[in-house]
């Protein structure tokens, strides 16, 4: 299940009455690949800041795609799960927390049940706090309680300062997941590039197969097919619009070999570009 599991429990004594946000539990989980948090609900609240690896998260009947850097929130009473996505260890540190300031806190980030999760941090003192956290204040004295204290509302203050724009919701525009969107977004930015499906899935925090799995179930064609699908537009405006050569199309939207360029184009429109054009010029000037 995992490969190391530490769980802390800070002991808060008489001094939560003086705060407004407090830590209460901390923990590490290094998880094997077949990892899995079955449906559960908890108490608190819990801040789980992912270290390396990949996973899928469920909160409110939506589903997450989660990686390094990412946060995700647990909520008291809402049932939530998670697991690796089979291929990698999965590095998390987790911050159970509570006190009647935590509503307002969360509502300032634009955290919630329908908006639980905050992609693509790079500042590494989140990740220093949390392990200060996790590994050293869990003595039931007052000096440690107030430093860990200290520590919770550092990583808040970043979080604020970092912008809360950052989380992600299951669905966006065209009934697209915002991990299928990010994708499209990526593909239309790089056609021009010796891309990958590889690098795809890496840059929306997925494994190929899951990644290539999503993609297909979103969209009705393989990552690879969309790609070519867009090339291939660019290179048939191209060849109707400019006066580009053969070769300086196919280098413009992401062949390097022409030849292959020409044998692609003719597979899908059963002309070559020379011949696409011509016809496309005649019926313009006709």
């Amino acid at each position: 299940m995992f490969s190391k599991y530490v769980s802390n429990v800070i002991k808060q004594v008489s001094y939560n009455s003086l705060v407004g946000l407090y830590p209460k539990w901390t923990g590490f989980l290094k998880a094997t690949p077949e990892y899995e948090c079955k449906p559960r609900i908890l108490d608190d609240y819990y801040l789980l800041y992912v270290s390396s690896g990949k996973g899928v998260f469920r909160c409110n009947q939506k589903e997450y795609d989660i990686c390094e850097g990412s946060i995700f929130f647990l909520f008291p009473g809402v049932i939530h799960s998670y697991e690796t996505d089979g291929e990698d260890l999965m590095e998390q540190w987790w911050i159970g927390f509570n006190g009647p300031a935590v509503q307002n806190v969360l509502q300032e980030l634009g955290i919630n049940p329908d908006l639980p999760v905050i992609y693509g941090l790079q500042n590494n003192e989140i990740a220093i706090e949390i392990r200060n956290i996790v590994s050293k204040y869990t003595e039931p004295v007052s000096y440690d309680f107030f430093k860990a204290c200290g520590s919770l509302y550092k990583i808040f203050g970043i979080l604020l300062h970092e912008g809360p724009s950052n989380p992600v919701a299951g669905e966006s525009e065209g009934g697209y997941s915002k991990t299928i969107q990010k994708a499209i977004h990526y593909i239309e930015a790089n056609y021009p590039h010796c891309i990958t499906i590889h690098q795809i899935a890496k840059d929306c925090c997925l494994s190929r197969p899951h990644f290539s799995t999503k993609f297909k179930t979103e969209t009705g064609m393989s990552p690879s097919h969309y790609l070519s699908a867009v090339r291939l537009s660019h290179a048939k405006n191209y060849l109707a619009n400019s006066n580009m050569s053969v070769m300086e199309i196919s280098y413009s939207v992401g062949f390097d070999d022409t030849h292959y360029f020409s044998r692609f184009f003719k597979k899908c429109e059963g002309l070559t570009p020379s011949e696409f054009r011509i016809r496309v010029n005649s019926i313009t000037t006709g």
